[in-house]
């Protein structure tokens, strides 16, 4: 061939951005198999002269062996042009781009407080976080206060929102304490969150309820009486449903001998 040339060109972008928006210096592109051409001889030695340019100004140059691979690393994002130069004045040009991320994103939208189910005999609290930037898809780890890492099983995230409304999702079935959440995405890039307390509900409780029934049939002066709702989490709702009546009410405060008449 009268000029030179290569068998691949790979890339590989820039993996991470850290959480100041400062990205890592991973860029790099590999050319192999550098031959053809007429190359420039120093002894038993057969070489080319390369150059690489960015914004027109070169930033890397050297000499590079006939039928050898050519590394460039530690390159920013960018467009950039890649020339080679045999003996007899034949250049062969060459242009690529390396792409970073955009950084990695982790917000807590909403912790849920534990609530007490002496049924079951457990206590359950989550967080609604969202991932967004980096790479897709993203792993989400839990810390907790003693400092214990694990794999939570959730994991998503798609092109689309990626760089847009992120991946949203809810981890349940934490115990009361304090807790950090770590993601981590393709590239291996990781980011955790500040720290966040599931608290703690008091239980839910409800008093004794009486009943009190009609007096004379036809008549319509049958009572409950509750006498206390507290603990677990507001709203409370009251419904009481037969064929002939449906009752229903929101508190928004603990409830302290609630009579319900006339049914």
């Amino acid at each position: 061939s009268s000029k030179p040339t290569w068998d691949n060109q790979v890339i590989n972008n820039i993996k991470c951005k850290d959480e100041n928006n400062v990205p890592s210096n991973d860029g790099k592109v590999l050319y192999t198999n550098l031959k053809g051409g007429l190359p420039f001889v120093d002894g038993n030695i057969e070489y080319y002269t390369y150059e690489l340019i960015k914004n027109e100004t070169i930033i890397k140059a050297g000499n590079v062996e006939k039928n050898s691979d050519l590394e460039m690393t530690n390159l920013v994002s960018g467009i950039y042009e890649f020339n080679i130069k045999s003996n007899n004045d034949c250049t062969i040009s060459d242009s690529f781009e390396i792409l970073e991320p955009s950084i990695l994103n982790l917000e807590i939208n909403k912790i849920i407080s534990s609530c007490f189910e002496p049924e079951i005999k457990i206590e359950k609290g989550g967080v609604n976080f969202s991932v967004s930037g980096g790479t897709i898809p993203y792993k989400i780890y839990i810390i907790n206060e003693n400092q214990e890492i694990s794999y939570t099983g959730l994991n998503g995230g798609d092109q689309i929102g990626q760089n847009s409304i992120g991946f949203t999702e809810t981890l349940s079935g934490l115990s009361p304490g304090g807790y950090k959440l770590k993601v981590i995405d393709k590239n291996d890039c990781e980011l955790s969150s500040e720290e966040f307390v599931v608290p703690k509900y008091e239980s839910f409780d409800v008093g004794n309820i009486t009943v009190s029934n009609i007096e004379c049939f036809g008549s319509q002066n049958g009572s409950v009486n509750i006498e206390s709702i507290k603990g677990g989490a507001f709203p409370y709702k009251i419904t009481l449903k037969s064929e002939k009546i449906l009752f229903e009410r929101i508190f928004t405060t603990e409830v302290s001998n609630y009579l319900i008449e006339n049914l």
